[in-house]
């Protein structure tokens, strides 16, 4: 785990039991000890169209339990973490696409990436696309209209409107398909099936150590099949904008 004061918490965990998709059990310990400091146990139930999920940690003695407790806040951490995890999985229900990524270059590079035209097209786009157009007006309720052109020479154009734009931190936009002329319309000209919404994107950058911590966040999208190949296709476009750098 890595905490918000950069400190770095190592974990080395041993599956001792694995019951898919019922049970986990597993045997906890850090990289200074090797002999595990408790056992977890997780179950999972079906009830009703949820899911019950049961946590159960057992440690050697009293002692060892306070201590983890007290020092750690280890139980207002693990309330934090299944509290997280329930928001992932009803992002990922809804539509929503999260990715994090590490670069190898400070934040103001990843944000001249992201902002830059001449930088930006060197990167937009799916493995073997390319970007030809790339043009924004950079600020709150600014447009952009950008082209993506695949390897058989059909473009795939967006548009939208910048509703923050935070330099070095954070960049915010609609997101909508388009025309070459800048107009918005349907999924359904490029073959996109599914229930789309009101498409959002959010980019935040923070840094992380001598790299740069990315997050994308983009919602609006169908559940299912089109949202596995958006992420996919922002996943390719990752690479390139890491190489880019």
């Amino acid at each position: 785990m890595h905490g918000p004061d950069g400190r770095d918490y190592p974990n080395v965990v041993t599956y001792i039991e694995v019951k898919r998709p019922e049970k986990l059990v597993w045997a906890h310990g850090t990289v200074e000890k090797e002999t595990a400091h408790f056992h977890t146990t997780l179950t999972l139930e079906d009830v009703g169209g949820k899911t019950r999920l049961t946590m159960r940690a057992t440690f050697p003695s009293e002692a060892e339990l306070k201590k983890v407790i007290k020092e750690y806040n280890a139980v207002e951490g693990g309330k934090q973490t299944l509290a997280r995890l329930a928001d992932y999985l009803g992002e990922k229900q809804a539509g929503t696409l999260v990715i994090t990524r590490l670069f190898d270059a400070p934040r103001k590079d990843v944000w001249k990436a992201w902002t830059d035209p001449a930088a930006f097209k060197k990167w937009w786009g799916p493995k073997d696309f390319t970007c030809p157009v790339a043009k924004m007006d950079l600020k709150k309720g600014g447009k952009y209209h950008w082209c993506m052109r695949g390897p058989d020479g059909k473009d795939y154009w967006t548009t939208g409107e910048f509703l923050e734009v935070s330099p070095m931190g954070r960049l915010v936009y609609t997101d909508n398909f388009a025309d070459e002329k800048g107009n918005v319309v349907s999924p359904e000209k490029y073959g996109m099936t599914g229930k789309w919404g009101k498409m959002l994107v959010t980019v935040t950058l923070e840094d992380n150590g001598k790299r740069t911590k990315m997050t994308l966040k983009h919602t609006g999208l169908p559940a299912g099949e089109m949202s596995e190949m958006t992420g996919a296709g922002w996943n390719q476009s990752f690479d390139k904008l890491a190489a880019s750098l």
